[in-house]
């Protein structure tokens, strides 16, 4: 007796997708757009904004251990702007709203007076620089766009 097998499988693949020249990075959850023109603060948030992007902002450890590599694979500098400013009372803030949770400032900072922070690759800690008058390469945090594939394999087996 002849029976015939039809196994379908079902398999659906969620990828993210960045703007041209971005590169998603799973373990912080969103793209990285990179831009090596030292500009001032300013100008390196209105860069980010045009790519529907912000500065980068920290939470953790881990996140700042990787920007550090991030900066070193990315940028010629030893240095990048974070998304975060305070106000004239020196309270910090990130610019993308979200919560203000983690600091690693290097010593003796941030200085009263500096409103902006980079990240140093020597030394993986922040430093408050001059928003006006520092500059510095940057990279963008972009929300990725999920894209779904669906893959169908089919076999027939004959007994």
């Amino acid at each position: 007796m002849l029976k015939s097998l039809l196994v379908s499988f079902f398999i659906v693949f969620v990828a993210s997708e960045c703007p041209n020249g971005a590169d998603y990075k799973s373990d912080l959850g969103y793209c990285i757009f990179p831009y090596n023109t030292e500009i001032d603060y300013a100008s390196a948030v209105k860069a980010c904004q045009r790519v529907n992007g912000n500065l980068i902002s920290l939470h953790n450890l881990f996140q700042n251990i990787l920007l550090s590599a991030y900066i070193d694979e990315y940028l010629s500098t030893q240095s990048t702007w974070l998304g975060v400013q305070s106000d004239q009372f020196q309270v910090w803030s990130w610019n993308d709203a979200s919560q203000w949770d983690y600091e690693k400032w290097g010593k003796q900072e941030p200085i009263d007076g500096n409103h902006c922070a980079m990240l140093s690759l020597k030394d993986q800690n922040w430093h408050s620089m001059d928003c006006a008058e520092d500059r510095a390469a940057f990279l963008c945090a972009i929300p990725a766009t999920p894209t779904t594939q669906n893959t169908i394999t089919s076999t027939s087996d004959y007994l």
